[in-house]
């Protein structure tokens, strides 16, 4: 068959090799988004790997307090346990850190789970117990939305799960 005088069209052809063509397309396609998706993943399994060669989830709220520590003063932070006022513990989570002339309070929770705006509050409130510029609130957990909110009102910067990890490389 002949729509155009010297071109010829195959239609036995086009019927097979549409189908063929869709099938390379789809399969494409597929391939994409599962190499897209597997690369996303990766951080995430890269962030446990951190996390569990330091036994994050394992070790007391002092250690901890100690592990988050080190890890700041390789960023540059001068770190510094704070004397707590008579009576008044710090439960083995407070930092006070200093770099480039600005002062800043780590309220250090080991918790694996979420951590509460309570928390944030706690953290303004030791920030301005010691004076310092900033805050910022470091767990091996997640944070709820109200503390998250909360944080970025006040200017305080919280470093969750994957963000410790990251700073513990």
């Amino acid at each position: 068959m002949s729509f155009t005088p010297g071109l010829e069209v195959n239609l036995a052809a086009l019927c097979v090799g549409a189908p063929i063509l869709a099938l390379f397309v789809f399969v494409g396609a597929a391939l994409y988004a599962f190499v897209r998706e597997q690369a996303q993943n990766q951080p995430a399994s890269d962030h446990q790997s951190v996390l569990a060669a330091y036994d994050v989830d394992r070790l007391s709220q002092s250690a901890f307090r100690q592990l988050v520590g080190e890890a700041l003063h390789r960023r540059g932070y001068t770190v510094v346990l704070p004397q707590s006022d008579a009576g008044e513990g710090d439960w083995g989570m407070d930092l006070v850190l200093s770099k480039e002339g600005r002062r800043y309070f780590a309220l250090v929770v080991h918790y694996p789970r979420t951590v509460s705006l309570a928390t944030v509050e706690l953290a303004e409130a030791r920030r301005k117990q010691f004076g310092c510029d900033s805050a910022m609130v470091i767990t091996n957990g997640s944070f709820q939305p109200q503390a998250q909110r909360r944080a970025a009102a006040l200017g305080h910067r919280l470093i969750d799960r994957s963000a410790l990890a990251e700073l513990l490389t």
